[in-house]
């Protein structure tokens, strides 16, 4: 039987909202529509995306070693019957926590202990990025993360904490740019509430010289903007099951003080507040820190001493002759100032020469570049 066209009449109150969340998703009204229409044909029955059943999963493509942890956390935690075995069999395990549909495994399941090479969600991915300055022009570092979600948090975390270090130089007053738990938290949050049903989303980390960028496909709930999640709320998790399992688990309250918990970290680093945007369809939170700050310590960590190092720290915004700088430095050597503190210096761009074509001229002095100032900066403002 051939289609027939109809014609929809919406009252004023629905049509707005249908515009607001179209406006989120960053698509059109009639978009938004086939998409429910897609979703009441295919049998969700109004269950949420890790509600529903995954068909083609089964025992075997699930990590029944981290179904093991999860479990004996969560039983751990006091969250399920105490006549359960920590050896139960996993189906028993996996309907105690909720992620069946009577005998049938449901997407959360599959989001939450697929094994690494499983192929029914290929947007289960995350891309961790590092880069170069404050844009993305130079890429330093690139992973694309497969896996369930405990593997996606612990790889991104290990990138975060690499690219975030600042204790190279010795200095372990400050060993991060950020707090990790802060960071920890963020992360968790974009896997928790990104918009799994999408086929072409993900959660995009990217790592900058004065920020980090946690992105993750989906929206908010309705009317909600940025000083929401700064004010007491309800929790209102778009994916309940896996919410629901990482919250008997321990790792999220389930109370809606995710962002307030990231903020309280950031205040007692002496750091902004997180912020928050939702636009084309894609959840945003950025933590900045000051800015070169991995620069600076990756510079002395790969390309310079501690000799240099202390030459910087020696030298500030000040211009010193050679003489001169030995004595701020109580160094007596010629030798050895050369070899060990100035020619590293001038290779690795921390300092010039005030006479740069004339190396023996009677005047010579020497002053820190761009590179050496952002390297004293960060000093100044944590290792001191």
């Amino acid at each position: 039987m051939p289609y027939s066209s109809t014609t929809i009449h919406l009252d004023s109150a629905l049509l707005q909202r249908l515009n607001a969340y179209c406006t989120q998703h960053a698509q059109t009204p009639e978009q938004t529509i086939t998409q429910l229409l897609i979703a009441m044909l295919s049998g969700s029955n109004g269950r949420s995306f890790d509600a529903q059943i995954c068909h083609e999963l089964t025992l075997s493509d699930l990590d029944i070693t981290q179904l093991d942890a999860v479990f004996s956390a969560v039983l751990e935690q006091g969250q399920l019957p105490k006549d359960l075995s920590p050896k139960a069999d996993p189906m028993l395990k996996l309907k105690a926590l909720g992620l069946t549909v009577g005998d049938k495994l449901t997407y959360a399941a599959a989001i939450l202990f697929a094994k690494d090479d499983c192929p029914l969600l290929p947007q289960s991915v995350m891309h961790v990025s590092s880069f170069a300055g404050c844009d993305k022009s130079v890429l330093l570092k690139n992973l694309h993360v497969r896996g369930n979600l405990y593997t996606q948090l612990a790889v991104a975390m290990e990138f975060c904490r690499a690219a975030l270090k600042t204790d190279e130089t010795g200095f372990e007053r400050n060993q991060y740019a950020l707090p990790p738990a802060a960071v920890h938290e963020l992360l968790l949050n974009a896997l928790t509430y990104r918009d799994y049903a999408d086929p072409a989303g993900s959660v995009c980390v990217n790592i900058f010289d004065d920020r980090l960028q946690v992105s993750n496909r989906g929206s908010w709930p309705l009317n909600w903007n940025a000083e929401t999640f700064n004010e007491i709320h309800p929790s209102m998790p778009c994916n309940p099951l896996i919410s629901a399992v990482l919250c008997r688990q321990g790792l999220i309250s389930g109370l809606g003080r995710g962002i307030a918990w990231v903020n309280q970290h950031c205040r007692s680093a002496k750091l902004r507040p997180v912020e928050l945007s939702c636009t084309h369809g894609w959840c945003n939170a950025v933590l900045h820190y000051p800015c070169r700050l991995r620069s600076a310590s990756a510079s002395v960590a790969e390309e310079t001493t501690k000799q240099v190092a202390s030459l910087i720290i020696c030298l500030g915004h000040r211009t010193l002759s050679m003489k001169e700088l030995m004595a701020e430095l109580n160094l007596k050597g010629h030798d050895n100032f050369m070899r060990l503190y100035l020619r590293p210096a001038l290779t690795c761009g921390c300092l010039e020469a005030l006479y740069p074509q004339t190396p023996r001229h009677p005047k010579q002095c020497y002053r820190l570049t761009v590179k050496g100032i952002s390297y004293y900066e960060f000093y100044l403002q944590h290792c001191r």
